[in-house]
């Protein structure tokens, strides 16, 4: 853990960093308002923040570009956003380096909830229903309205993928609400008005 690293860990990646650009480090520090003079300031004011548990500051902290393979500032501080991305989608109050193949997968991320947007507002997910059936005489007392997408070029793209991503770009709402209003059209024109539940 992040508590580890700071404490215990003289090798972990929060070591390197602060090793290989500790006025980086010290500028930010810095500017949240503490008084740095050397490493052992450094590693006081981690720990303050650690305990005080403001993990982005720690986050905004460590993120510091460390060259290594001669490229230019704004590279580095693309891959740097990248890298900060990752650690904020990994876990609260950890930290990422950039890796080949971070570019790609921010990409394939964005392709994704642009597809998913789509289909949202052209109303491509489709409500299913699963029978909510009584255990005392067997019959369905209603139904539970599942989403289903159906790629245009993936084909079934299952729930566990794309709930999450509507979620977090703010679609679900739309999608929600999409769902219900078809699932009831439907449900108006079926015998007897049956009862819908959605999750």
């Amino acid at each position: 853990t992040l508590r580890d690293q700071l404490v215990s860990d003289p090798n972990s990646r929060v070591n390197y960093i602060v090793a290989n650009n500790p006025g980086a480090v010290e500028d930010k520090l810095r500017a949240m308002g503490f008084s740095i003079s050397g490493v052992d300031d450094i590693w006081e004011s981690l720990r303050e923040l650690l305990e005080q548990q403001r993990y982005e500051e720690i986050e905004e902290a460590l993120t510091v570009p460390i060259l290594t393979d001669g490229r230019d500032a704004e590279t580095l501080l693309h891959r740097s956003s990248l890298a900060l991305r990752r650690a904020k989608d990994t876990s609260r109050g950890w930290f990422a380096f950039f890796k080949t193949g971070m570019d790609e997968l921010v990409r394939q991320r964005a392709l994704f909830e642009n597809d998913l947007w789509n289909a949202v507002r052209n109303d491509e997910i489709a409500p299913y229903y699963q029978p909510l059936v009584s255990l005392d005489d067997g019959k369905a007392r209603g139904y539970e309205i599942l989403a289903r997408w159906t790629h245009a070029t993936r084909g079934p793209i299952p729930p566990d993928q794309f709930i999450p991503t509507a979620e977090a770009s703010g679609a679900i709402g739309e999608l929600t609400f999409n769902l219900l209003r078809r699932a009831c059209r439907e449900a108006v024109a079926a015998e007897g008005a049956p009862h819908l539940s959605l999750n």
